[in-house]
């Protein structure tokens, strides 16, 4: 806005250019002002394509589907809609259901817009997210996967968005397959396909194929190193993962982690899971490392440290994360009931004062109530990305009163 401000103190009349007032309203949208946007676009005296197209992509982009629909209704009266017009619209619709989709699916194809590129990706996105996660897949119906073969030019993001929308569903192997033909046929890759591809091994590593995707996590290194990517912390922190995942030894993560030039929160926290599904004392020497190089944790890293505090609990173990949970202020209030248990269950060992400041006295009591039935509690009460569902009735069994 003081740009804005400064552009109309030097010269008033530029606010009546196209050119200029086009980039106001772009501006604006993407700093998710739409309310000016709308209102400098209501005042312009002529619009072309780059005006609507623009007020458009601000309405999806800030969620305001109904207006978004409005406004591409009205540019049929003036202009053809082009490409980032239907691409912003179909944004939209993973927002609002398929059917709004299809609908502007079949808009698409009475102006031959579906065979579009940029308009093909966005089909292919759209109806991959609004299908439904985890449903299943029949490659006769499926729509993200008919209008993929039905492209007579793929680029590197049709490939991706495929290959994200098989994740999406669940289905690793194909995500996995699908990538290795892009491989073949001498398609690139960037730093998004790997992400797709290393998420699809962790999801799909199932007993009987942990072998086979192991080898493929092998391969998959290989390939980042050779294309430089291994460089990027994402790219290491999700290698690192799916090692874990198919069954890599802690030591390959930690080699990935100790190569990593640059360490970051996220990629602390990935190698203190790793550790903590197996060797919960290292991982909480790992925390402690973290806190000595000035790392501040999360509530995440705190919830995987809370988690080797519960397969051996210690005094000196549960007071070191105590103490960082004082740390964060109140702020211990924002967690979940199964983080909040799983605090208590990691703080058998202090003093009865030390517990009620941090959880409340409503709730220390419960731990004296149920001891063994905490197991099956925590179950049902916490997330799975909480990490609390793997406690051991054994440190369950250290609450009997």
């Amino acid at each position: 806005m003081a740009l804005h401000q400064y552009i109309l103190c030097k010269d008033p009349t530029i606010e009546s250019g196209l050119f200029v007032t086009n980039h106001l309203v772009n501006m604006y949208c993407k700093c998710g002002h739409i309310t000016y946007a709308q209102h400098l676009f209501d005042q312009m005296p002529q619009r072309n394509i780059v005006s609507w197209t623009a007020l458009i992509s601000g309405y999806a982009q800030s969620g305001q589907v109904r207006e978004c629909f409005s406004l591409f209704s009205s540019l049929f009266a003036h202009f053809r809609p082009n490409e980032f017009a239907f691409a912003s619209l179909l944004a939209a619709c993973e927002q609002h259901g398929v059917k709004c989709g299809r609908q502007v699916h079949a808009v698409a194809l009475k102006i031959s817009m579906d065979a579009n590129l940029y308009v093909a990706n966005a089909l292919i996105t759209m109806y991959s997210k609004c299908s439904g996660c985890n449903v299943g897949f029949d490659h006769r119906t499926d729509e993200a996967w008919t209008v993929f073969k039905s492209m007579e030019f793929r680029n590197l993001i049709s490939w991706n968005s495929m290959i994200a929308g098989f994740q999406c569903h669940g289905l690793g192997d194909q995500a996995i397959c699908l990538f290795t033909q892009m491989y073949r046929n001498g398609i690139g890759f960037d730093r998004a396909t790997l992400l797709i591809v290393f998420s699809s091994l962790s999801e799909s590593s199932s007993v009987g194929k942990k072998n086979r995707h192991l080898w493929g996590c092998f391969q998959l290194h290989c390939l980042t190193i050779k294309s430089g990517l291994d460089s990027e912390l994402e790219v290491t922190t999700a290698l690192m993962k799916s090692y874990a995942n198919v069954g890599g030894s802690t030591s390959d993560c930690y080699d990935l982690f100790i190569e990593s030039s640059n360490q970051d929160i996220v990629l602390w926290t990935a190698i203190i899971t790793v550790f903590a599904e197996r060797d919960p004392g290292q991982a909480l020497l790992l925390f402690y490392q973290m806190l000595r190089e000035n790392f501040i944790p999360d509530w995440h890293s705190l919830s995987i440290a809370l988690k080797a505090c519960a397969a051996c609990v210690t005094e000196q173990n549960a007071m070191a994360v105590h103490s960082q949970v004082i740390k964060r202020g109140n702020a211990l209030q924002t967690l979940s009931l199964g983080e909040k248990e799983l605090f208590k269950c990691v703080s058998t060992t202090m003093d009865q004062k030390g517990v009620d400041h941090i959880l409340g006295a409503e709730h220390v009591s419960w731990v004296r109530r149920r001891n063994l039935q905490v197991l099956e509690t925590l179950i049902i009460v916490g997330r799975q990305n909480l990490y609390i569902s793997h406690i051991s009735p054994a440190a369950l069994c250290k609450h009997e009163v």
